[in-house]
């Protein structure tokens, strides 16, 4: 019944909060602060794009730095946000993230799962990773002839530079 689900639903939100031994807790406090010092230190990083023009440094958040990827008709400079939305992994990961998920996967084999992610989509789904990737390897198998086609005809329409990541988006605008 519905009241069933719902209440499933809100059991597995509630395990996602749940730290059942003084070593899990730990874990996560620990994980907690080092997730708030990368979110401190991500807000602060410079983002933008260097306008290959002129060399300007324009500041722009990640969300304007994909909408230049859609819109500048100069490919120059949707490489150049393409570039700047590319600068978010190397900093992140060097201003802790790797360790994060290293306390992450320690936490959730301290709880009983294969790793963060496994514990994550267990609470969020009510089924473990290996059921949800048998999942996904079929919508992909079953999709990718479609993919492998839209991609070709994108190419025969707007050239082969149309498959490079910082023209995806905008070739497909109005195709």
């Amino acid at each position: 019944t519905d009241l069933v689900k719902t209440l499933d639903i809100i059991v597995r939100t509630c395990n996602c909060y749940s730290m059942p031994s003084a070593g899990s807790k730990a874990i996560r406090e620990q994980t907690s602060q080092i997730e708030g010092q990368l979110e401190m230190r991500r807000n602060e990083m410079k983002l933008g794009y260097t306008d290959p023009a002129d060399g300007t440094f324009h500041a722009l958040s990640s969300v304007g730095l994909r909408n230049l990827l859609r819109t500048a008709s100069e490919e120059s400079t949707r490489k150049a946000a393409y570039e700047g939305l590319r600068s978010i992994g190397p900093f992140v990961c060097a201003e802790g993230f790797v360790e994060i998920v290293k306390l992450r996967n320690k936490l959730a084999r301290e709880l009983g799962y294969e790793d963060y992610y496994d514990l994550t989509v267990t609470n969020a789904e009510g089924f473990g990773k290996k059921q949800l990737f048998e999942i996904l390897d079929g919508l992909e198998e079953g999709t990718r002839p479609l993919m492998e086609e839209g991609r070709k005809e994108l190419a025969k329409r707007h050239g082969d530079d149309a498959l490079e990541p910082w023209n995806i988006s905008f070739k497909m605008a109005g195709s």
